[in-house]
């Protein structure tokens, strides 16, 4: 027989609900529906990493230079911009 939780009234895995207790409601929390699609610094990162690509493509070929190592900055900038939450 299947133990249930008394609160919830579902099925018990170990001897703590995970939907019920504090320590393991994290786990049970379903995803938040507004941060389901890309993050909105996500995408301005992506866009400050493809702009740095430009700039270090601009610098090696000669076509657009600039100071030394401004793409790969501007690529490290949007990689962080990326990652912030």
């Amino acid at each position: 027989m299947e133990q249930t939780c008394p609160t919830c009234g579902d099925v018990l895995a170990s001897a703590a609900c995970y939907r019920c207790s504090p320590n393991y409601s994290h786990l049970a929390s379903p995803a938040d529906p507004a941060s389901s699609g890309s993050s909105t610094f996500a995408v301005i990162g992506g866009v400050v990493v493809v702009v740095g690509v430009l700039l270090l493509l601009g610098n090696v070929t000669g076509i657009f230079p600039t100071f030394p190592l401004a793409g790969f900055i501007t690529i490290c900038i949007g990689g962080w911009v990326s990652k912030l939450d």
